[in-house]
């Protein structure tokens, strides 16, 4: 998915892309966050099911995990626009960073119980909502960088989707053998790409700026919009119906192979995050 955006008021910094610096400055914080945003999205309900051992509350995190992501969609793009991507990719990542190495910390100190239970549903909650954040600003990056290099904006997007893949492919399993030494140092290593990534973010080059319109937020206003588009065109309606049945599925699957792996037949954490890198590899 790439995020577009109307060439408008630019940022300042970095208005041009030196030749040369694409690694530097776009590949290497794309897949420092990649990374982060993969061992988010499966390391947490591990965590959880490590802490809790309750598979309802390992399923309940993949729910809370998700939908802040989701329902911060339209609004981190309001402020990718309005603030640029550099600086909300930094903000996300650093508040994960720290969010995350607190958690750490608390765990060691919590017994096992309802606080610990309690402080890993957060944090799964949380890491997702700011992971979103973070990846709509690098989604706006690519998009731009794109346009902005000169002979190779199709080189630029294989690049950068064959970072999210390979990324998608090691995430799961570095975060299941992370996790056999436990869920804290698990996390502090979280911790520290999360602080890593914020470091890289304030290399990227800057997006265009665009204002709100005037007396109408532009959440709404392209929620609206989307949601007219629908009503006009029944055939993207039901692709949108198919995408969401098809994802449905997905979620099912994704919070159910952790609870098998483990509690049915027996394996490690481990386990379960190579049958998801082997699963993305597929």
């Amino acid at each position: 998915m790439t995020v577009s955006l109307h060439e408008g008021q630019s940022a300042g910094r970095h208005a041009a892309i030196p030749a040369g610096s694409l690694f530097r400055r776009v590949y290497t914080p794309r897949a420092c966050d990649a990374l982060a945003y993969s061992m988010s999205t499966y390391a947490m309900p591990l965590v959880v099911l490590a802490t809790t051992g309750s598979a309802s509350l390992t399923g309940l995190a993949f729910a809370l995990e998700w939908i802040p992501r989701v329902a911060a969609f339209g609004f981190a793009g309001t402020l990718v626009d309005r603030s640029g991507a550099a600086i909300v990719c930094f903000i996300a990542s650093l508040a994960r960073a720290l969010l995350v190495a607190g958690a750490a910390a608390v765990l060691v100190v919590l017994p096992p119980g309802t606080a610990e239970t309690v402080t890993v549903m957060a944090l799964a909650a949380v890491t997702g909502a700011l992971t979103q954040f973070s990846f709509i600003a690098n989604e706006a990056v690519g998009a731009i960088v794109s346009r902005r290099t000169d002979g190779q904006p199709h080189k630029v997007q294989s690049v950068l989707i064959g970072i999210d893949q390979t990324a998608t492919l090691i995430g799961p399993a570095l975060a299941g053998v992370l996790l056999l030494t436990g869920p804290t140092r698990m996390l502090a290593c979280f911790s520290l790409l999360s602080f890593l990534s914020a470091g890289l973010a304030l290399q990227t080059p800057s997006t265009p700026l665009r204002a709100a319109r005037r007396g109408e937020p532009a959440t709404s206003a392209g929620l609206r919009e989307g949601w007219q588009t629908l009503r006009l065109l029944p055939s993207l309606r039901r692709l949108v119906a198919g995408l969401a049945c098809s994802n449905l599925t997905l979620g099912l699957l994704q919070s159910a192979s952790p609870i098998l792996v483990e509690d049915r037949f027996g394996h490690s954490a481990a386990a379960a995050g190579a049958l998801w890198s082997i699963a993305a590899a597929a």
